[in-house]
């Protein structure tokens, strides 16, 4: 039993890895690429983009899809808060509010996460694992406050903000609760869900200003935005969902939204080595916070021994 519980965390972990490691690069460039274009014309193309990835995959046999007779609900659920409300929460949040509230309220979805499971997927915790997610968020929060915590004051981005968090862990907790669905069915809806409603909002957005033309073809102008829409289309919203899903499978909800703090860690290393920042004493304590918090709250694939 012990032989499969070690194996299962060392799937689980791996995989929630190689989601936030992906994703950590993708700040940078959506950073890069929302200062030309809207964010509402990014999310329509990285959503669209992945959408026509995953459906010529499962196309041509090569990812196994069987919603033939399936009820779909519960994956529509799951793709209504993950990516439509939170990423609409998250743009008009981090709009409204400064990057250090923005930063401190994201670094919540792991205590969110840990007291909805709790309560809905009745999971009790241990004190280890408890710890560990307290202590990664002091990370992160640590590391965000030392570059200044400025106040907005800002009812509207709080309340987006709130949203955003609820939303991602309220996906975490659907998407362990429909575990009769592959990590593949479950990122396909989200995709094909994200692209119909920010390819819509997109749509009315341009429409507004007249630009339809140039938001339908820019790809195809500018390679800049070509190449970041397929490293966020396919990497981001394929590749990292699909690990993200798994993950959540094999090591539950709580376990590997605690990995989320890799996201933040390598976003602060790619602004020192790629950007020429500085890292600053209470960043690397913000980091070593972080990574002692995922051991202590991932301890059980390290402690779980073989039974011959």
């Amino acid at each position: 039993m012990k032989k499969l519980e070690k194996s299962n965390s060392i799937k689980g972990i791996t995989f929630s890895l190689c989601a936030q490691i992906i994703w950590g690069f993708s700040v940078i460039l959506t950073k890069q690429i929302t200062a030309d274009f809207s964010p509402l014309t990014l999310l329509s193309w990285r959503f669209t983009t992945g959408m026509v990835a995953m459906t010529l995959l499962i196309a041509m046999k090569i990812f196994p899809i069987h919603l033939k007779g399936k009820n779909i609900k519960p994956l529509v659920l799951l793709a209504v808060f993950q990516p439509i409300l939170y990423f609409i929460g998250e743009t008009v949040g981090i709009k409204f509010t400064t990057a250090s509230e923005s930063g401190i309220f994201i670094a919540m979805i792991p205590i969110v996460t840990l007291i909805l499971s709790i309560y809905f997927l009745k999971t009790v915790p241990s004190k280890l694992q408890i710890g560990g997610v307290v202590i990664s968020v002091a990370g992160i929060v640590l590391m965000v406050a030392c570059k200044g915590v400025g106040v907005s004051f800002s009812m509207i981005g709080y309340s987006a903000l709130v949203l955003a968090v609820f939303s991602a862990a309220i996906f975490s907790i659907l998407s362990d609760k429909a575990a009769e669905y592959s990590s593949i069915e479950k990122t396909y809806i989200m995709a094909v869900m994200g692209a119909l409603a920010f390819d819509l909002a997109a749509a009315a957005e341009h429409i507004a200003d007249g630009t339809v033309r140039i938001w339908l073809t820019l790809p195809v102008h500018n390679l800049q935005f070509m190449l970041t829409t397929l490293y966020l289309g396919i990497g981001c919203s394929v590749i990292s969902f699909c690990c993200m899903n798994a993950s959540i499978k094999y090591i539950g909800a709580t376990r590997t939204t605690t990995f989320a703090s890799v996201t933040t860690v390598l976003t602060v290393l790619c602004g020192v080595f790629i950007l020429g920042e500085n890292l600053n004493m209470l960043q690397g304590a913000g980091i070593i916070l972080v990574i002692a918090g995922i051991y202590m709250a991932n301890k059980i694939s390290v402690d779980a021994k073989d039974v011959e």
